[in-house]
Parts: C-alpha cells; sequence; structure tokens
C-alpha cells in the first residue's frame, strides 16, 4: 500500500481562517487536513483557537490547491478578516 503523502499548502493564524479554507478546498473536490502548531507549548490547551494552524493538501493536489488560493487572494478577499469577525456585516455604532 503507497502511503500518502502530504504537503504544507499555507500557515494560518487562526483556526477559524483554516477551516475556512478547508471548507472552499473542500467544495472544489481538495482533500485537506488541518494541522495543529508544532511550537512547543503552542496548543489549544494553552493557545485557544489562535495558535499557528497548518493546512495541509495531498501532494497530488497541491497544485490545484494553490492555484485556488492565490485565486482567493487575488480576488480581493480579506480571508484572515472574513473568518476572525465570523462573517458578521452588521454595521458598528
Amino acid at each position: 500500500m503507497k502511503k500518502e503523502e502530504w504537503e504544507v499548502l499555507e500557515i494560518f493564524e487562526n483556526l477559524a481562517t483554516a477551516e475556512l479554507i478547508k471548507s472552499i478546498l473542500e467544495s472544489e473536490g481538495i482533500e485537506v487536513l488541518i494541522r495543529g502548531s508544532t511550537v512547543p507549548y503552542g496548543d489549544a490547551v494553552i493557545l485557544g483557537d489562535g495558535g499557528i494552524t497548518e493546512l495541509l493538501v495531498k501532494k497530488e493536489q497541491f497544485d490545484t490547491a494553490k492555484k485556488i488560493l492565490d485565486e482567493l487572494k487575488e480576488s480581493g478577499k480579506d480571508v484572515e478578516n472574513s473568518a476572525d469577525e465570523g462573517g458578521n456585516d452588521r454595521d458598528e455604532r
């Protein structure tokens, strides 16, 4: 049996953003894994959802996933901020 190889597509500063991108990629047929921080004492118990999060994709799907991610970035969508705000478009008063 062949061992699956995964590559880090992007590193995010929080879990919410990684989950958002994961959802988008999965809707395009890309298999995605999320891996928490490898920094000592950087797990969710200490940092909560704010820790460094790696988004991994299968090696054979990396180029397609990278293209999708680049298109998202080029479209002008601020994925980091929209995930941080929880998609809340309500006016601040």
